[in-house]
């Protein structure tokens, strides 16, 4: 379940999954870290909050943006959207 859930990642969102599993592992990381703290649900909240307004004020994190060398991965896409996706899972 595990290995078709990072695949699946990896089909609807290509190089930005890379974005997706860093949020995923700074998420971890911090729960971990805060996991016995009365503030740690709310640390993690402030914390995807930030990401989340970033994100849209930026209109999204460019690899470019980040090292010139990472340009590239915008380039690549997926041929899965988001409706064909769910059309595949038969919810339709």
């Amino acid at each position: 379940m595990a290995i078709f859930s990072v695949l699946l990642i990896i089909g609807l969102h290509g190089a930005s999954s890379l974005k997706v599993f860093c949020i995923l592992a700074l998420n971890y990381l911090l729960a971990k870290r805060l996991g016995g703290e009365r503030l740690g649900p709310l640390i993690l909240w402030v914390v995807n909050l930030a990401i989340l307004f970033a994100n849209e004020l930026n209109d999204g994190h460019r690899f470019g943006s980040l090292h010139s060398s990472l340009a590239y991965l915008v380039c690549i896409r997926t041929n899965l959207n988001a409706q064909s996706t769910y059309h595949f899972i038969g919810c339709i």
